[in-house]
């Protein structure tokens, strides 16, 4: 793939996210994802619903969380095409210190802007130091107790488990191990379907990127590409999505649906027209910000959707997190010509 295939993608995949993390909370969202535990009713539900249900703040409640997966997969895909190429030999401390010190940089400002408003706002505030360490250390998705704030701030403890076990397992290793580490992902998972609190552990851990995570490695590995012209893409769309229905109502085929997610996610990417296409590619140059601000944007506007109207809410949610980004966008390139101008 191309660094412009990897950019549309990965707009998809922020776009999904942004926006089933505002839907799912609102009161119209009657149908809850299956993403950290599984039950096989809501997507029973959910196609039973699709006539008298909001469609689409529902579909994004149910389906929306599945850009992580594509973000993972991306993740493996990355790290390949950046690392395995090369001769030199990056150690493990070295490797794994830089991408916290990325990752820490990254979430650091979003992390104190949330918390500070949640405190000026809320009397009860409650989010202790050991909490705040966790966060800032990526340890705390190891500890169920302690909730995280903000929640979807989770990921970036998942993406430094990734980092770590690329580096120390997959790093250069046969397609053998990568697979068994799959293997292994998703017979841990496997185990504890009547144990939702354990599986709920486990699918906030590495446990949950294992399968895309590999997929990218191997992807990238062998220089697969799949370009299919816009009619065959648009009837694979139609055959993936089935496909996730399928997978979503059945536990142990539900462990696989990073897969036809992935390809739908592709097939889509084929299927835009050039001018929609160039949009979402600029919105997945900014996801790992658009990422980082949007908990604040969606804890200011989601009163809007949940007391007055759902989508005057979603509305003023996404205008806010454009004015925000654009804010943010503004000052960064004026700081970089300031620093160009000195040097």
């Amino acid at each position: 793939m191309t660094r412009s295939d990897c950019s549309i993608l990965r707009g998809l995949a922020i776009s999904s996210i942004f926006l089933h993390n505002y839907c799912h909370l609102l009161p119209t969202a009657v149908i809850k994802e299956n993403e950290y535990t599984f039950d096989e009713f809501q997507c029973i539900h959910y196609i039973k619903g699709l006539l008298y249900n909001d469609f689409l703040v529902n579909t994004l409640s149910f389906l929306g969380h599945y850009g992580v997966p594509v973000f993972v997969f991306l993740s493996g895909y990355g790290l390949v095409r950046k690392y395995e190429g090369k001769r030199d030999n990056v150690s493990p401390i070295s490797f794994i210190w830089t991408h916290y010190k990325k990752l820490l940089s990254l979430m650091i400002v979003g992390f104190i802007a949330y918390h500070l408003i949640d405190y000026l706002g809320h009397s009860d505030y409650d989010y202790s130091l050991k909490q705040v360490l966790g966060q800032l250390t990526f340890t705390i998705n190891m500890f169920p107790n302690h909730p995280i704030s903000p929640v979807p701030y989770w990921y970036f403890g998942l993406t430094m488990e990734i980092y770590i076990i690329y580096r120390l397992l997959l790093f250069r290793k046969s397609d053998i191990i990568v697979l068994c580490f799959a293997i292994f992902c998703l017979i841990s998972q496997s185990l504890f379907y009547h144990n939702s609190i354990v599986l709920e552990w486990l699918r906030y851990n590495i446990f949950i990127a294992g399968l895309p995570l590999c997929l990218g490695v191997i992807y990238a590995r062998h220089e697969l590409f799949f370009s299919p012209t816009k009619r065959l893409a648009f009837c694979l769309c139609c055959i993936f999505f089935i496909i996730i229905l399928v997978f979503e109502s059945y536990f142990y085929l539900w462990l696989f649906s990073s897969i036809p997610v992935i390809l739908f996610a592709i097939s889509i990417s084929r299927l835009l027209p050039e001018f929609i296409a160039n949009y979402i590619k600029k919105v997945g140059d900014f996801s790992s910000l658009l990422f980082v601000i949007h908990p604040t944007t969606r804890m200011l506007t989601l009163w809007i959707g949940v007391r007055y109207n759902v989508y005057l809410g979603l509305l003023v949610y996404v205008i806010l997190t454009i004015v925000v980004l654009g804010i943010i966008s503004f000052i960064k390139y004026n700081m970089k010509s300031v620093k160009q101008m000195r040097s």
